[in-house]
């Protein structure tokens, strides 16, 4: 992360959505550095911001982060760094974006909100200035209370935000507000509540229902205590009489208590309306509640369970449910006031300038809020947008379509998109490609586990003299499970996994409009999971089944080998770690992904011309009639099986070459994966010939042995023709 020794204008720029994210020391480094600078620098950041909202096309962000800016570092009424964001309104988006930026100014700056200030934390150089030196005294009793019950602090936090706030400032006379009594009653009671809300009772019972709702808010917000002690507590309150909205708010806040934000969105954003979220969101501290007003408005719901996004009307009607829950104060108007601003700005848009930045989820919200021509226009330009990729194309038609859930004849006008729809037959023969290949591996497992069974194994009680009828499971394993099998087992399951995943990837792109979407990223775990799994059984099982002709053909070298051998697995686990960090974290490192992966496979084409060579070598040494003709067969099916290996390297390499045609990339991973299978063949068919050299071996022996046995009989029985020929001599 940058210091803040070396930052510039151009870090500033690039940071400048700290407003909107929690506080850290590198937050405040921005604050503080900004601070510093005179005002000629300053106006070079407002240029600098112009310049990045207007390239981005982004109206609201850029007028939100100008506001922003200016309650943070109180500069309101700076007529000199205010003309560069009027200028830049007015040039870029026309009189009524200027107007309206004036306006929300002149509100911000006659009296500044604390949520303007204290919306990512209070203590800031700035915060502490603006409570002590700018506000009227009523208003330090609005900021504590705001502090208080908004923030989510807890009672630690609490008592070091207060002190920091009515701290004197270094370098500053005496503050001309000073710190009313009033003030410094009302920190005591709310550290004394935050820090044991028990004893509070009594005073909790003394205030008026919108503080005792803010009270119960705090407790639900509060760090400092586990669900069940905040249902304690929450009992204790309001074992008495408590006014019904008190009551109900006690009552929703526990379901929600514990629930993350990610957990809510999945649980409760197919349904909007649902009290537990309404109760989380009046619990909420004020930047919370902002936080959803954005991410509802910019349409960032279409990346998280169900992935759709609202219009503006149900937008309006959303938060028109969530605002009558909270009580009429100055918050709850800004509120307002944000919400429609963000939908004001998005309606503004027109059919011509959303199309400067379609990729913004916002481009949803707005084809959501349209009626069924302007969405059919709209799907008619995109599909002659020459500036789109296939798979760019394709996959916005997939977001768009879960997103807004259009209607038939919108749905008809996307599926006449050309010509990215219309490959959808494509899709289909993808998706037979690989579920025959998944039968194909599913009849080699069959096979394999049939001739180990019934062919391979009765053999091995025979040679170690077992009755087959007396041989126990025990017997079963031990003589089946060998390092040789179950490393070819351990292939073929890894294989149908790995081909039933790719089949239900290429299937799912054949449905545009399904009603739920498993992300491609989670699939290509799964593949990546089974093609890891089949690398370290591939290279087992040739290493098993080659050590000793290895051994033969390079003695000194075959410990060595052995070692790095070892290691491969670190080197083939690489492409799996990076797709999954990518899901658990939503970093995109399809860069990274690409290169592991190309690494991975030259690793094992390294492994695959090892061997290849090393068979090779045997094979120009040996003969046929040699004594090692089990492995002259090893080394010709093992040369099979590294060439084809090899192939699949070299596709796996070259795979990011094909990545922005979807079409292409599946067509591509067919014939990667029908390689695959041609290995597999080889090895099952090394199998069987070895199976049948050791019968014949074994026959042949036989053969010599019983006439070797015949031999030996003849040796002991009388000559014929020598006893005829003695009688003969005696005769004559």
């Amino acid at each position: 992360m940058t210091s803040l020794d070396t930052l510039s204008v151009k870090d500033f720029v690039y940071y400048s959505n700290f407003p909107f994210l929690p506080y850290s020391p590198f937050t405040q480094d921005l604050v503080d550095w900004f601070s510093a600078q005179n005002e000629s620098t300053k106006a070079l950041v407002f240029e600098g911001l112009c310049y990045q909202g207007v390239s981005q096309g982004q109206l609201a962000y850029l007028t939100q982060l100008y506001l922003q800016i200016s309650a943070i570092f109180l500069i309101f009424n700076n007529t000199f760094l205010q003309g560069f964001a009027f200028q830049c309104l007015n040039s870029n988006f026309g009189p009524s974006a200027l107007t309206s930026y004036q306006q929300q100014l002149s509100e911000l700056g006659q009296i500044a909100p604390p949520e303007s200030v204290f919306h990512w934390d209070p203590l800031t150089p700035c915060g502490c200035y603006w409570f002590q030196y700018l506000q009227p005294p009523e208003t330090q009793l609005d900021s504590i209370e705001f502090i208080c019950y908004q923030m989510g602090y807890s009672a630690r936090d609490l008592q070091r935000a207060f002190s920091y706030l009515t701290a004197p400032i270094y370098g500053m006379q005496s503050a001309p507000n000073g710190l009313l009594n009033a003030s410094q009653a009302l920190i005591s009671q709310c550290l004394e509540f935050s820090a044991n809300p028990i004893s509070r009772v009594a005073w909790f019972h003394s205030l008026d229902i919108s503080r005792q709702i803010a009270a119960v808010d705090q407790l639900c917000n509060s760090p400092d205590y586990s669900t069940d002690q905040v249902a304690h507590v929450l009992q204790a309150l309001t074992n008495g009489t408590v006014p019904a909205e008190v009551q109900l708010q006690a009552e929703e806040c526990l379901p929600t208590h514990s629930m993350n934000w990610s957990q809510l969105i999945e649980r409760f954003f197919n349904d909007p309306l649902n009290p537990q979220l309404i109760s989380w969101f009046v619990s909420q501290p004020e930047w919370e509640k902002v936080r959803l007003i954005y991410f509802f408005t910019d349409g960032e719901t279409v990346y998280s369970p169900p992935y759709r996004v609202y219009s503006i009307l149900q937008i309006q009607n959303i938060f028109k449910e969530y605002l009558s829950h909270l009580p009429a104060t100055q918050w709850t108007s800004q509120l307002q006031q944000t919400i429609a601003m963000r939908l004001e700005s998005i309606s503004q848009i027109t059919l011509h300038e959303v199309y400067s930045y379609i990729a913004n989820p916002i481009t949803c919200v707005w084809v959501a809020s349209q009626n069924s021509t302007v969405q059919i226009e709209f799907v008619n330009h995109v599909c002659t947008d020459l500036n789109m990729t296939d798979i760019q194309l394709l996959g916005f038609f997939r977001v768009l379509v879960h997103a807004i859930q259009p209607s038939s004849i919108v749905v008809d006008a996307i599926q006449m998109c050309d010509p990215v729809i219309q490959r959808n037959s494509l899709y289909m023969l993808h998706t037979v490609a690989f579920s025959v290949l998944a039968f194909a591996s599913t009849i080699g497992l069959v096979y394999l586990t049939y001739f180990i069974k019934n062919i391979e194994l009765p053999k091995v009680y025979i040679k170690k003299r077992i009755d087959p009828g007396e041989a126990t499971l025990r017997h079963a394993f031990k003589y089946a499970l060998t390092p040789f099998n179950i490393a070819l087992l351990a292939c073929f399951v890894a294989l149908i996994g790995h081909d039933i995943t790719w089949a239900l990837m290429a299937h799912s792109y054949l449905n545009l409009f399904a009603t739920s979407v498993e992300p491609a990223p989670i699939k290509q775990i799964f593949i990546l999971s089974f093609m890891f799994a089949w690398t370290i059984a591939y290279v087992a099982f040739i290493w098993h089944r080659s050590e000793a002709l290895l051994r033969h053909v390079w003695p000194r070298q075959a410990n060595a080998i052995h070692v790095c051998l070892l290691a491969t697995p670190f080197l083939f686990v690489g492409p799996l770690v990076s797709q999954t960090v990518e899901v658990a974290t939503f970093i995109l490192l399809d860069f990274v992904t690409d290169v592991l992966q190309a690494i991975a496979g030259i690793t094992l084409l390294l492994l695959d011309l090892l061997f290849l060579a090393c068979f090779s070598i045997f094979a120009a040494q040996a003969t046929v009639d040699s004594p090692d003709a089990r492995f002259s067969i090893i080394s010709r099916f093992g040369m099979a099986a590294n060439a084809l290996c090899g192939v699949y390297s070299v596709l796996m390499i070259l795979k990011p070459i094909f990545g922005n045609d979807l079409t292409a990339y599946f067509s591509y991973m067919v014939g990667a994966v029908v390689a695959i299978h041609l290995v597999m063949v080889m090895l099952v068919w090394m199998k069987v010939e070895l199976h049948r050299e050791e019968v014949g071996r074994d026959a042949r022996l036989g053969e010599r042995g019983v006439a070797g046995m015949v031999d030996g009989r003849r040796s002991k029985a009388p000559s014929w023709h020598g006893t005829i020929r003695s009688k003969d001599a005696s005769k004559g």
